[in-house]
């Protein structure tokens, strides 16, 4: 027989074993944690947007030569400054940009210069692509020149027939369009 004193203490004991044996609730299954859940998801979710005219710095990755490249082709490069929103990071410095080129002229006769037009599609930020829509870039070779018939032969000019940019050279684009960036 068990003393009246004891009776207490192994209902205390069975309840603390019974408790620490359950398995702890899912967020799934409604319970007070899952509202926390929901709210930590939400965070995860909030975008911000970078709106038309805003400056994306880009650092090319390879030589851009409109000698070398035709209409169509495509380039890559990364972010060279972050872009801010209300003074936050949204597009973070050494983020991954790609484009196209959508014209690529070489100098044919004296007085013209090469012509390369670039405009970016996407910018990679923490995993996700976003499709960009910017303003073109032109760049515009020296106009092609000849020696003049009362020069030396040793100071024939180079001709320059093609508009470059050097890899790791910077360029300066435009948004056209606002882009929603989650952060």
């Amino acid at each position: 027989m068990i003393p009246q004193k004891q009776y207490g203490h192994i209902i205390v004991l069975a309840a603390v074993l019974l408790v620490s044996c359950q398995k702890a609730p899912d967020a799934s299954q409604g319970s007070g944690s899952g509202a926390y859940q929901a709210q930590a998801q939400a965070a995860e979710r909030t975008e911000a947007e970078v709106t038309a005219d805003t400056v994306l710095w880009v650092q090319l990755q390879k030589d851009l030569d409109s000698s070398k490249l035709k209409t169509g082709d495509h380039f890559s490069g990364e972010i060279a400054e972050d872009v801010l929103v209300g003074g936050k990071p949204v597009i973070p410095k050494g983020s991954v940009v790609r484009g196209r080129v959508t014209n690529s002229t070489t100098a044919q006769a004296r007085g013209s210069a090469g012509l390369l037009s670039l405009v970016l599609d996407s910018v990679e930020v923490h995993g996700r692509t976003y499709d960009v829509t910017t303003k073109p870039v032109t760049l515009q070779g020296a106009p092609l020149q000849h020696t003049m018939p009362n020069q030396p032969a040793n100071k024939i000019a180079t001709d320059v027939k093609s508009a470059y940019a050097p890899k790791n050279g910077i360029l300066q684009f435009f948004l056209a369009g606002p882009v929603r960036v989650r952060t």
